[in-house]
């Protein structure tokens, strides 16, 4: 009761200051609340420093273990990949198989597509090197013209489309590029591609913003041109 008194005075306080005032202490109060934040977060990485420098010799070897069986794990699941097509970006040729392959695994992105259209080009470049890096989801491309029928039941208008699916279903489609905040040229960014499917929840993490990474993606698939250079789509970012 004596905490509901004391936040109907202050808010009665603050009704009486003038627009100015209120400002000013909106502004304070939020000022506060970042200082809070910024303390709870530098006391947590003391914490974790004074963790990690009081780890014993027993502790370290039993977090090497720990490191070694997650490792284990991680490559034990990319061959039941693998096995599965993961890591390539394969054609589904026959439209009645469509509905199989995107129930086969958990995460599914299935790009439709158009002939001689350049923006399809771009997006079929990419997939094929997310599908690269990324071996956690399936990555399928489809030929519209040859399937009219599941063109019309998902009710694809554009060509480009992505079709995710996650858990044996149609989770939404990506149309076109305006999702990947395309330039005023129309090119967009395979790390900002990687990024809004990583948001979706249809990648599992971000690799493209290592360099390392980048730099095995151009050993794989040659020189990574800039996403602004239409000269040659193939090379795009």
């Amino acid at each position: 009761m004596a905490n509901l008194q004391a936040s109907s005075h202050l808010a009665d306080q603050i009704k009486s200051l003038t627009v100015n005032e209120q400002q000013q202490y909106m502004a304070a109060m939020q000022n506060q609340v970042m200082q809070q934040a910024a303390s709870q977060i530098e006391n947590e990485i003391d914490n974790e420093m004074n963790r990690m420098n009081n780890l014993t010799d027993l502790d370290l070897k039993k977090l090497r273990k720990q490191r070694i069986i997650d490792m284990q794990r991680r490559a034990e699941q990319k061959e039941k990949w693998k096995r599965t097509g993961h890591g390539t970006f394969d054609e589904i040729r026959d439209e009645r198989h469509f509905f199989a392959e995107a129930k086969q695994s958990e995460r599914v992105i299935v790009l439709f597509y158009v002939e001689s259209n350049r923006w399809c080009d771009v997006l079929k470049t990419m997939m094929e090197k997310l599908a690269y890096k990324h071996y956690e989801t399936r990555f399928l491309k489809m030929d519209a013209a040859n399937a009219p029928i599941v063109v019309q039941q998902l009710n694809i208008w554009m060509m480009p489309t992505l079709v995710l699916c996650k858990n044996k279903k149609v989770d939404r489609q990506i149309p076109g590029l305006d999702a990947f905040g395309p330039n005023a040229s129309g090119m967009v960014k395979l790390e900002v591609v990687e990024s809004v499917l990583y948001d979706m929840g249809f990648l599992e993490e971000v690799l493209l913003t290592n360099q390392n990474e980048m730099d095995s993606l151009r050993d794989a698939f040659g020189t990574v041109a800039d996403s602004d250079d239409d000269s040659d789509l193939l090379d795009l970012q």
